[in-house]
Formats: C-alpha cells, sequence, structure tokens
C-alpha cells in the first residue's frame, strides 16, 4: 500500500542532493520551482519536460534555452506522450539513484497533464524498489479578481481514467463532481452525464478563504442540488485522500460512485487515484478532455506558496 504523508515544505530547506523533475510551458508559474531549485542544485539533477506546441505560442523558449545553457536536461515532447515522460522519468531517477541512494526525489506537477501526475504514485511505487522519499510539489497560482469572468475550458469529451464498473443496472449511481472557478464546464457535465445523485467536493488554500467563497458563492445553485458538500485544504492531502476513500465506501453499497475530477490540481489529484488505491469493482474515475482552446493561453504567475505530499511503500501487518 502506499503512504501519503502531507510535507511543509520549506525551499530553503531543499538538500543540495536531491532530485528534481517539472515541466514548463506558456505560465510562468511552470518556471517557478524550477529557479528554486536550480540556485541549490547541480544541474545533472535537474530534468525538464518542455510542450513544444505551447512554446511554440510564446517566448518561453529563450526560458528553455536558459535551461540548456545551465546544463539542465530539456525533453521536448506533446502532452500525448505520456510514455516517453515516465520511461525518461524513471531511467533519470534510478541513474541518480544508483549514485546516490539517499536522495530524495522532488517532482513538480504543477504543469504537468492530469494523465502524467495522476498515475505517477503507483506506478514509481510499483517501478521502483527503492525506499527514498518521493515528495509531489504544487505551485499555488493567482487567480483573476474578477471570478465570475473566469474563461471556460468547455468540454471536449469524457474519459475513462481507471477503476472499474460493477455493470449493476439497477442499483443507484452516485457521482463524485469537483467545483472550480470553471461554473459553466460544471454545469457542462452535470447536463451530460445527469447524475441521479451527485456529491460536490472543493479545496482551496488556507490561507486564501477568499477563493473559497468566491468559489461557493459562483456554484450556489450546483451545491444547492447536492446530496453533499465538501471542503478540502489543499496543504492537507493525506486528509483527502483518507476522506474521499471514506465517501466512496460509503456510497458504494448503493450503486456504482462515478468520480469526475476537476478544481486546483492537488484536489484533480486525489480525487483521480481513489479507484487505484480501493480496487474495487464500482468505483470508477472519468476524465474530462477540454476543448483544444489553447490559442490563446491564460498566463498564471506564481503565488509564491507550494504545497505537497511525499509517498513511499507501506507494509502491511
Amino acid at each position: 500500500m502506499i503512504n501519503f504523508v502531507n510535507e511543509n515544505i520549506k525551499l530553503e530547506d531543499i538538500p543540495s542532493n536531491a532530485i528534481f523533475l517539472c515541466s514548463v510551458g506558456y505560465e510562468e508559474r511552470s518556471y517557478y520551482l524550477l529557479d528554486q531549485f536550480r540556485k541549490k542544485l547541480s544541474a545533472n539533477n535537474i530534468l525538464v519536460f518542455a510542450f513544444k506546441n505551447h512554446l511554440s505560442r510564446t517566448n518561453k523558449p529563450n526560458r528553455i534555452n536558459e535551461a540548456h545553457l545551465s546544463n539542465v536536461k530539456v525533453h521536448l515532447v506533446e502532452y500525448a506522450d505520456f510514455d516517453i515522460f515516465y520511461n525518461s522519468t524513471l531511467d533519470f531517477i534510478r541513474e541518480k539513484i544508483s549514485l546516490d541512494s539517499n536522495a530524495y526525489v522532488y517532482i513538480d506537477y504543477s504543469y504537468m497533464p492530469r494523465k502524467w501526475y495522476c498515475k505517477l504514485p503507483l506506478k514509481l511505487t510499483n517501478d521502483l524498489n527503492i525506499k527514498n522519499k518521493i515528495v509531489f510539489l504544487y505551485s499555488e497560482g493567482t487567480y483573476p479578481d474578477n471570478y465570475e469572468e473566469f474563461p471556460s475550458a468547455g468540454i471536449k469529451s469524457f474519459e475513462s481514467f481507471s477503476g472499474k464498473s460493477s455493470l449493476r443496472t439497477s442499483a443507484k449511481r452516485t457521482h463524485i463532481i469537483a467545483l472550480s472557478y470553471d461554473k459553466i464546464r460544471t454545469e457542462g457535465v452535470l447536463s451530460t452525464l445527469d447524475p441521479e445523485s451527485f456529491i460536490a467536493c472543493n479545496a482551496y488554500d488556507v490561507d486564501d478563504k477568499e477563493i473559497h467563497n468566491n468559489v461557493m458563492h459562483l456554484n450556489k445553485s450546483i451545491i444547492s442540488r447536492a446530496t453533499l458538500s465538501i471542503s478540502f485544504h489543499m496543504d492537507d492531502f493525506s486528509f483527502m485522500i483518507a476522506k474521499l476513500c471514506e465517501i466512496a465506501n460509503e456510497y458504494l453499497p448503493l450503486g456504482d460512485v462515478i468520480i469526475i475530477p476537476d478544481g486546483p490540481k492537488p484536489l484533480i489529484f486525489a480525487l483521480s487515484l481513489i479507484p487505484d488505491i480501493l480496487k474495487k469493482n464500482g468505483i470508477t474515475c472519468m476524465q474530462i478532455l477540454r476543448n483544444d482552446n489553447d490559442d490563446n493561453p491564460n498566463e498564471v504567475l506564481p503565488s509564491g506558496k507550494v504545497v505537497g505530499f511525499s509517498i513511499c511503500q507501506k507494509e502491511i501487518l
């Protein structure tokens, strides 16, 4: 089993022998942790993935050239290149740990596609027979003041991500749906899936309750129709996992539980892991594929706050 532990991230305490991986693109936030780790680590201990289609639309290639000048290894990839990403990540970690068995591994998932980071904990613990701590980092971003005009990413389609249906046709299905500033997309999800009942959840920075209040206000008509509404703190990943597992187990006897991740990435991350953690028929996760509307990318600046959690194998007694 995997043990999820909240980490109090202090960048000044990062050990000099750490291993760091991230992906970068048009968001300035995607470079925040890379810049911090480059000040502390040897370039040989850093691996960067850059998205070709995103860099072609911005002036960010200059930042990538800067990384190259510092001897940082950069892989140019596409969003769909999970296998390339994962194999490169696995080879890089194995190589570095073979040289220093005490090195911690830090992975910045702030700008990674959800199909990438949501698969990593289980795959890494299965493929890496090591006791090293693996820490997942999320650099929080700034959001527009006029939250009611937040641009919608829309819905292209839904894709089965994890879990297995029970094939019970007469039982009542429960959807767990995440809330965000993108109310248009959430209403589209509800309209398309037409759930018999649903649970609404959201996550926010405990130090910025205004965002939480905004999300609750924006989605008040959705929350009023929900069977249950629950809020999480983004820096308490361990509790998110435990509570979501508890909810899924509680509603599974009534019928299948279908999870629809959205919102901030820590919440997407936690929601997406639940079917593979519980390994029970009837608990599934469906990912939303957004419309291809990256022609006018939204710049996201770093807030300077970083939250994270670590994973390790937990012995079964």
